[in-house]
């Protein structure tokens, strides 16, 4: 279950960069190819999309189907406290993520960039093909379309950058489709709608009335093991 949770965690911190703000929300579609058998028994736990809205290095995500959303809530960075956080409204809590429990980004030498031949237009937005590849795990095969003419600037302790962001390997705008290819199961993300718009601050922010809890649910814990 960890290393679904991790691959699926990266495909949707994939999606960003660090670059010019955007303001707004964003959703995505989350569909699973040829998935193993371990993958089919844990779809009805994982999400089928999610949502994501941005305010300058603030970041909250949202899961859309399955339990996750429902058992942990969303996930938040509030840059300015320099603190990542699950914000569970239905049972008024905030599980405080520490610096520890967050996973490590990958380092871009690791990686191999090239461009790739299949450029599209998403949701009017004209995106660059980029294939990645891992040099130290030759089943890792990820690609991004990033559209330049989007741009997101999220702090280094980001709800979506709990990951790598993509971002990381040199790559400009805001990935509007991205497949992550791991042991011939692919993961495809991409956009379904966009929305410039101006958040309220307290969307980001600890409401003062709820329980602070200050571990990481064990699902989420990304410390060691196999299951």
């Amino acid at each position: 279950m960890k290393h679904i949770l991790t691959l699926l965690l990266l495909t949707i911190s994939l999606t960003l960069s660090a670059q010019k703000t955007f303001e707004g929300t964003l959703h995505f579609q989350l569909n699973f190819l040829n998935a193993s058998p371990e993958m089919e028994m844990a779809k009805a736990m994982l999400p089928t999309g999610f949502v994501l809205k941005l305010k300058g290095e603030n970041s909250r995500l949202s899961t859309e189907g399955g339990m996750m959303a429902a058992m942990f809530g969303d996930v938040v960075t509030h840059a300015a406290s320099k603190k990542t956080f699950f914000l569970n409204d239905a049972a008024k809590t905030v599980t405080l993520i520490s610096e520890q429990e967050q996973l490590p980004s990958p380092a871009a030498s690791d990686y191999d960039i090239t461009e790739g031949n299949d450029p599209r237009s998403i949701l009017g937005y004209p995106c660059k093909h980029y294939v990645v590849t891992s040099k130290v795990d030759a089943s890792i095969r990820m690609e991004f379309w990033m559209a330049t003419a989007l741009r997101v600037k999220l702090a280094k302790t980001s709800s979506t950058g709990l990951l790598a962001q993509s971002g990381m390997y040199g790559l400009e705008g805001l990935a509007l489709r991205s497949v992550v290819d791991q042991l011939g199961m692919k993961m495809v993300v991409e956009a379904t709608a966009i929305t410039p718009e101006i958040l309220p601050a307290a969307l980001f922010e600890m409401p003062k009335a709820y329980k602070v809890i200050d571990r990481m649910p064990a699902m989420f814990d990304f410390g060691g093991g196999n299951d």
